[in-house]
């Protein structure tokens, strides 16, 4: 602010490093400045801010800035002018129905608001698209205030939600808030829809009946992304669905398979627990989809990838953050070729990774074929790719508290005779980067030896605390983690 005051006065003649003037010298001068301001005086020189002319332009310039501009693209007529939409001055394209231009080339060299290769005849600017209802059929490059903004790099999204007994979920409004901010000027390039199972019998016409906006999406968007939240549980032996409660609170359960034909394209089953209180006693002995049962779903090529979470409840206040970074980093900012190292990103962060172990499941190679839509009787029905694939990666990532969880395992505890505790024991290791850790046990002090990090248990090279292991585990590593719970046990697999 001091610098811009003494603009209005004589240069000082010393340094940089005068000392200040007076106060009632700076109310003089603020009050210079004031008068300025109310008389409309142009305290700064915007001439950079003003169109050019011929006037303007320097006399060893052998072309203007306006002729500098490339040629207009064919079918479309550009004049120089100012943006309609970012007041820059550029090469304009009128709109064939209203007064608007929009730039395809600025001035300053910045990313024009429309990009000329996208550009289809007649024009029409993207109000009078929305106007009509229409989807505008090019990326708008350009922002209120003239500052280019990164170009649309993604595909058009179908957001599915299978739900229980509940009209709206944490998941699903959070989900549902942030992509359609994402997908802002673009809103037929995401469509939602949604089905609450919290009946005992939907018939299929009604299903097919609300399958059918979805299909004919489907039919105007050919390249399309597809996400898949599924906000409930399913029992633990068949993997099948729980889609409702009978009249003694015991859950009725759908097959997988039947599930299954209501999903299709690049999709993300999303696993979470929002139930009420009132459920708890009924959905704690529920683990989440079986693993046999999901693995199969991408061995058929029926999915692309899944991710869920494996404790027997998950809270989705503790998960849909990173939830949210995860689906936008895949689905906005276009990281399908780097699903792996998105996930460890994202979900290798104390939460939620600290409350459940995230497991991901994909192809180690880029899956081949098209997936084709129909519509059966029965509702939506999508075919699988051609071909199974046998060469998976399977995960299970867990966060690491140096002291408290090892690597993300769990502390043994002291199962000596004389201890009265029985506590879980404390660890000794401090650094991320230890190799091994010690345990001491709080009540009767007894200590272990120095356990090694087991070879099967990876550190994150992108997370600092995050490690990842195969899922599920082999025979010999879970007697590992079973004798890992047990210290008398573990410490055969100790050193002094």
């Amino acid at each position: 602010m001091d610098a811009r005051i003494q603009t209005l006065e004589t240069p000082p003649e010393t340094g940089p490093w005068q000392d200040p003037p007076p106060a009632t010298e700076l109310r003089r001068q603020i009050r210079a400045l004031l008068q300025a301001v109310d008389s409309n005086v142009k305290l700064f020189d915007d001439a950079d801010l003003r169109e050019p002319t011929n006037a303007q332009s320097s006399p060893d310039a052998s072309v203007s800035e306006q002729d500098s501009f490339k040629p207009s693209p064919e079918g479309f007529e550009a004049a120089p002018g100012h943006c309609s939409h970012c007041q820059d001055f550029g090469n304009i394209i009128q709109c064939n129905t209203c007064p608007r231009g929009l730039c395809v080339e600025r001035v300053r060299g910045l990313v024009a608001c429309l990009p000329i290769e996208h550009l289809t005849s007649p024009f029409l600017c993207p109000r009078c698209h929305w106007v009509e209802k229409q989807e505008v059929p090019y990326p708008f490059t350009g922002d209120i205030v003239g500052i280019a903004s990164a170009q649309r790099d993604r595909n058009p999204l179908a957001l599915h939600f299978i739900r229980f007994g509940q009209d709206s979920t944490e998941t699903r409004d959070h989900l549902t808030v942030h992509l359609n901010a994402a997908f802002e000027g673009f809103p037929n390039h995401l469509h939602v829809l949604d089905f609450v199972t919290s009946r005992l019998k939907r018939g299929s016409d009604r299903v097919h009946a609300k399958s059918i906006p979805m299909i004919e999406w489907f039919d105007a968007h050919p390249q399309r992304d597809y996400l898949l939240v599924i906000d409930t549980h399913a029992e633990a032996d068949t993997g099948e669905l729980c889609f409702a409660l009978d009249k003694e609170g015991v859950p009725l359960c759908s097959p997988v398979n039947k599930a299954r034909k209501t999903t299709a394209g690049t999709p993300y089953p999303v696993l979470t627990a929002p139930f009420p209180p009132s459920f708890w006693s009924t959905f704690a002995r529920l683990l989440l989809l079986h693993y046999p049962f999901v693995r199969a779903l991408v061995e058929e090529n029926h999915f692309d990838f899944v991710v869920g979470f494996t404790a027997d409840t998950v809270v989705p206040r503790a998960i849909n953050p990173t939830l949210l970074n995860f689906v936008m980093s895949v689905y906005v900012h276009g990281r399908r070729n780097s699903i792996f190292d998105a996930f460890v990103e994202d979900f290798g962060r104390f939460q939620p990774s600290v409350f459940t172990p995230v497991v991901l499941i994909t192809p180690k190679a880029a899956r081949t074929g098209k997936r084709s839509v129909d519509s059966p009787a029965g509702g939506l029905n999508f075919a699988r790719a051609q071909g199974e694939i046998t060469d998976l990666t399977a995960v299970s990532l867990q966060y690491s508290i140096p002291r408290l969880r090892p690597w993300g395992m769990p502390v043994p505890q002291c199962m000596q005779g004389t201890c009265a505790g029985r506590s879980p024991m404390d660890a000794t290791q401090h650094e991320r980067t230890a190799s091994r850790v010690k345990f001491s046990c709080p009540t009767c002090g007894r200590r272990t030896g120095y356990l090694e990090r087991p070879e099967w248990i990876k550190p994150s090279k992108t997370s600092r605390f995050a490690y990842y292991h195969d899922h599920p585990l082999s025979e010999d590593q879970a007697t590992f983690l079973q004798d890992w719970v047990n210290v008398n046990a573990i410490e055969k697999h100790s050193e002094p």
